[in-house]
């Protein structure tokens, strides 16, 4: 709820600098005295622009950080279900996410230490994760 409230906020910061910035134009075309009007609408709509580009960036990494801790959580419990072993399309399948991305977050448990690729007899590529097997 707090990222949805702060995600209108951060638009509507945006959205009132861009009527600013509208203002400023007109301003212009007009042939009004632009220094007041500018100096005026710079801070009525060039600071909130600014900090409401700011926050929506914020909220954009920080929703990154928590969707990747989300989906590093899953296949430790995935691993700890598969006594410790785990594949590509396991995690791929388990977490709703494509081959590509279950490799990419299994190498960095792997580069990490967290976990140890290996190919069974059939040639398939798993990771064990030595914390939950027996």
């Amino acid at each position: 709820m707090q990222k949805i409230l702060l995600k209108a906020l951060a638009w509507g910061m945006i959205s009132w600098g861009i009527l600013f910035a509208v203002v400023i134009v007109f301003t212009i075309i007009e042939g009004e005295d632009v220094l007041k009007t500018a100096f005026g609408s710079f801070f009525l709509g060039g600071v909130p622009l600014f900090f409401g580009i700011l926050l929506l960036r914020r909220i954009r990494k920080k929703s990154k950080t928590t969707n990747e801790l989300m989906l590093q959580q899953n296949i430790l419990k995935l691993a700890k279900l598969n006594e410790g072993k785990v594949t590509e399309s396991d995690a791929a399948m388990a977490l709703n996410i494509s081959l590509d991305d279950s490799r990419i977050l299994l190498q960095k448990f792997t580069s990490k230490g967290y976990a140890e690729p290996s190919i069974d007899e059939r040639g398939y590529v798993f990771y064990t994760f030595k914390e939950f097997t027996n």
